[in-house]
């Protein structure tokens, strides 16, 4: 659903947020920083026209993924229910409740923003090697890891049905790789990747990322589950070989490219 007018300059906010959230935090002292941190959640929505106590509302929502890691113990089981609420809570209806439609792809970006960020610079995560901008070296082994897939990926759609001839839309594929690379594989690859394989290894957290779309377009989905199954592998390998979330991007974001560009699945 597209951002009203009046919501332009909070998403402008939000996008520079977004894009740059890798290199701000670093910048700020380690004892404000969670301070600093729900106050970029806020920062956004007091850009929106409205009600100042949206603000307060949203800044209820920013405390969870900054200061988890300063309540919770710093232990394996909890750790993964942090991971849990996350999903849990951008999944729900929390950001639509008070501007239907205006606070909905706003919300979910600064959700999954403070998610990383917590993550990164409160908790302090290693492993994790996360960044937008892949190298050379996480080009070749995520390229190498898509080329790996098609065969058996390819196979399994036409066997299952999920797709049937190509439908071939270069540009449509072109937008969707920018924009997985950039958006879309930036919070899964780090969450299924940098945590949650490292935690519970590759094929476990595989199967767990396949289940996660179950309800993808419709409830039950099998036969996206399978296949995600398998890309969960594949990226998983990209990512084990790199030792960094930016191989698996790369890998997950030719394949939703190729979906789209060549066979017509959005």
């Amino acid at each position: 659903m597209p951002i009203p007018w009046a919501a332009v300059p909070a998403a402008i906010v939000e996008l520079i947020l977004f894009a740059t959230m890798a290199l701000w935090p670093r910048r700020v002292p380690e004892r404000w920083r969670p301070y600093a941190l729900v106050g970029s959640g806020v920062l956004p929505y007091l850009a929106l026209p409205g009600d100042r106590g949206l603000a307060l509302y949203v800044a209820a929502l920013a405390c969870f993924p900054v200061l988890w890691f300063f309540v919770a113990p710093r232990r394996r089981g909890w750790d993964l229910a942090f991971v849990a609420a996350m999903v849990a809570m951008y999944l729900s209806n929390a950001f639509e409740l008070p501007f239907p439609g205006k606070l909905e792809i706003l919300g979910k970006s600064m959700w999954l923003r403070l998610g990383l960020m917590g993550t990164l610079f409160v908790a302090k995560e290693p492993g994790i090697d996360f960044g937008f901008w892949p190298n050379r070296e996480h080009w070749r082994i995520g390229a190498k890891e898509y080329l790996f897939f098609l065969i058996p990926g390819l196979g399994l759609g036409y066997f299952l049905g999920y797709f049937r001839s190509p439908d071939i839309q270069i540009l449509k594929g072109i937008g969707m790789f920018f924009g997985s690379l950039w958006f879309i594989t930036v919070g899964e690859e780090f969450l299924f990747r940098g945590l949650i394989q490292r935690w519970i290894g590759l094929f476990a957290g595989a199967i767990l990322y396949g289940l996660s779309h179950l309800s993808f377009r419709t409830f039950p989905n099998w036969k996206h589950v399978a296949i995600t199954i398998l890309l969960g592998f594949f990226c998983g390998r990209a990512f084990r070989q790199a030792r960094s979330v930016r191989a698996a991007m790369v890998t997950h974001a030719l394949v939703n490219a190729t979906w789209v560009g060549f066979l017509g699945k959005a």
